[in-house]
């Protein structure tokens, strides 16, 4: 069968962004709306964004999927898809969690999203906790779950650590869920979760069940802090001061 294109005066460019390895945003790629996914590698490589290397080291991939976008494919048939590119075929993830460690590899495109979606089903963990992926430690600033792990792995060994961690608790006030950002919570900080604004002529009583083994249950008053646990129940009743 032939392919007929247009008249080259009716052919449209497109802006196709592209995360690029060791960047984590995007990078914006003009080419025509025919174009392939080699001369979306040759472009790129011109940018001098990736590294002294040849586009045939340069690689294309859909973002979270489990395929490399074959050279003769055209830009246009991705359907708007986010795309990566990368000198990784695969990149090789070691994810870490409290002493258990497990390694996954994935394509460079998948995003940081899907790794800890990966990550909650492969672990031991709370269903009511809330956890994200840090780069480098547990206590580092958790990765946007927008990004593409291709974005922190390096050329010369393809591989990235992560650490997963709680960084959002669940728990319950009232019977209502509440997800909180803290590990420990105030007596006032309670109350505000049950009652905001709080009242200067009310006693609040606070009573809570299902906490850590530092602190399983109890009752707290004004200046006392209890430490979370994933899905731990909070009583706040109200009384009129006499």
């Amino acid at each position: 069968m032939t392919v007929r294109y247009p008249p080259f005066y009716m052919l449209k460019s497109v802006h196709i962004p592209v995360y690029l390895p060791g960047h984590e945003g995007t990078y914006p790629i003009e080419l025509g709306e025919h174009d392939t996914i080699e001369v979306l590698a040759i472009l790129i490589v011109k940018t001098g964004k990736v590294g002294d290397c040849k586009f045939e080291e340069i690689f294309l991939f859909e973002e979270d999927s489990d395929d490399e976008l074959p050279r003769h494919h055209r830009v246009s048939s991705t359907n708007g898809k986010r795309l990566h590119a990368h000198h990784c075929h695969f990149v090789e993830v070691t994810l870490v969690h409290g002493d258990k460690s497990k390694t996954h590899k994935v394509r460079p495109g998948v995003t940081i999203r899907k790794l800890t979606e990966w990550a909650e089903e492969n672990f031991p963990v709370d269903k009511k906790c809330h956890y994200r992926l840090c780069l480098g430690s547990p206590k580092s600033e958790p990765l946007p779950l927008d990004a593409h792990i291709g974005s922190y792995a390096k050329r010369s060994d393809c591989k990235v650590a992560l650490y997963l961690t709680s960084k959002e608790i669940e728990i319950i006030v009232n019977g209502r869920k509440k997800v909180v950002a803290e590990k420990h919570l105030s007596y006032i900080q309670v109350v505000r979760l049950a009652f905001d604004p709080v009242d200067s002529e009310t006693i609040y009583t606070v009573t809570y069940k299902k906490g850590p083994p530092a602190n399983p249950q109890g009752s707290m008053v004004e200046g006392d802090t209890v430490k979370l646990d994933c899905g731990m129940i909070f009583n706040v009743t109200p009384t009129r001061k006499s």
